[in-house]
């Protein structure tokens, strides 16, 4: 990412980019898409999940300036593991031994490889505590919105 460019200021520019593509493809019907065709029951679950995922989104852009792109996206990668337990904890869903054994095995490799870092990610992690509390939130935000829209 340019270090000139801010991490709003690239957020801001994505969305503006993508309402004004949105406006050009649903000219015609963008009421009904948009205002018409949403069930008022799922009102709440939708405004949690757009919120969550602009909020993720936000996250993921400044977490690219404190660690690799690749521990990001391998942080990021947990948030099957906590569908998996979200799941199992609000909607009562079953989980096989198998599975159970496959969630662990998959945690502790993510584990291994944040807390294997080593040069300038390392200080990171130490040096600026909100940044990883951020990274390891981003997991559990898109997991909370996946189980949202059930």
């Amino acid at each position: 990412m340019n270090p000139l460019v801010g991490v709003l200021q690239f957020t801001f520019i994505r969305g503006v980019i993508c309402t004004v593509m949105m406006f050009l493809y649903g000219y015609g019907q963008l009421k009904h898409s948009l205002i018409d065709s949403v069930d008022r029951k799922s009102l709440p679950s939708l405004i949690f999940r757009c919120t969550q995922g602009g909020l993720s989104v936000f996250i993921s852009f400044m977490c690219i300036k404190f660690f690799n792109v690749s521990t990001v996206g391998i942080v990021c990668s947990l948030t099957p593991l906590f569908v998996c337990l979200i799941a199992y904890w609000l909607l009562g869903e079953r989980l096989k031994t198998f599975d159970q054994v496959a969630l662990v095995a998959v945690f502790v490799s993510v584990l291994m490889v944040i807390l294997g870092a080593k040069g300038e990610e390392s200080k990171t992690m130490g040096a600026n505590p909100l940044a990883l509390i951020a990274l390891i939130s981003q997991p559990i935000l898109l997991a909370a919105g996946c189980v949202a829209m059930r």
